[in-house]
């Protein structure tokens, strides 16, 4: 009868039917499913690169209660008297503090009254992942 073979022979086996490692090449992430980092992935930037809404909603210029004068889209400050109609995603304008939901907000005209304070802002702050220089795989 023969005799199982030791951890070391089938550890041996499995590295020989390996092929060598070649020298690091720079791919694409969209072609790195199968490969192995050689050196620390680093961000280049702050990611999120921007604040972005986090819902479709009305971007305001201050923390609800309150109403809101409603105004056109634009990269524009927003004043603290201001809404913005805003979708998830999209860059906030300066100035605004939080983003609610348009069920909670009631539109009459040039208008919008927003009567529930919200615990969080619904904004997805610049560099709230990684800053620039972070290392996010290593």
């Amino acid at each position: 009868m023969n005799a199982l073979p030791s951890f070391a022979e089938v550890a041996a086996a499995l590295v020989a039917t390996v092929p060598p490692v070649s020298a690091p090449t720079e791919i694409t992430v969209r072609s790195a499913s199968g490969r192995y980092l050689a050196i620390d992935l680093v961000a280049l930037t702050a990611l999120p690169a921007f604040n972005h809404a986090v819902m479709d909603g009305y971007a305001l210029g201050a923390m609800p209660p309150g109403q809101f004068a409603l105004r056109e889209a634009s990269l524009a400050g927003l004043l603290p008297t201001q809404a913005q109609r805003i979708r998830t995603g999209e860059i906030t304008p300066p100035g605004a503090v939080a983003v609610v939901m348009r069920d909670h907000a009631q539109p009459s005209g040039e208008t919008i009254t927003v009567e529930r304070a919200s615990r969080k802002t619904n904004i997805r702050m610049a560099g709230e992942e990684a800053q620039s220089g972070d290392t996010l795989m290593k």
